[in-house]
């Protein structure tokens, strides 16, 4: 049985090398999750867990120090009465690099962990 299942593991990785290696990033690329995970507890300060929310929303390049970094300057800027919509446009002019999924992370994110004040300010999108 283990036999059969590793040459058909094989054989697909052999067919979608054949297709130029692509289809293998495509298929094996994690996948970005639409709903916000909410990791620790509102108010905890950790860079940590803002990271993982971040990841778990697909954005794989963040690490602790620049979760830590983006919640603060978030939250600064919703300390100068900055809206979510415009704090996202300020990330991403041209909305060609976050999902609109990843913004409300970004921002809701942020204000649960780092300014948990205005994470109930009920902010219309």
């Amino acid at each position: 049985m283990r036999t059969r299942i590793k040459v058909a593991l094989a054989g697909v990785a052999t067919v979608l090398v054949g297709f130029g290696g692509g289809a293998a990033e495509t298929l094996l690329a994690p996948t970005a999750h639409a709903t916000m995970s909410v990791i620790g507890r509102e108010g905890d300060m950790s860079p940590y867990n803002y990271r993982d929310e971040l990841r778990y929303a697909g954005l794989l390049h963040e690490d602790a120090d620049n979760a830590a970094m983006l919640g603060r300057r978030i939250c600064g800027q919703k300390d100068m009465g900055y809206t979510a919509r415009k704090i996202t446009w300020l990330l991403d002019p041209d909305d060609t690099y976050y999902t609109s999924e990843q913004d409300v992370v970004l921002v809701r994110g942020a204000e649960f962990h780092f300014c948990p004040v205005y994470d109930n300010d009920r902010e219309v999108w």
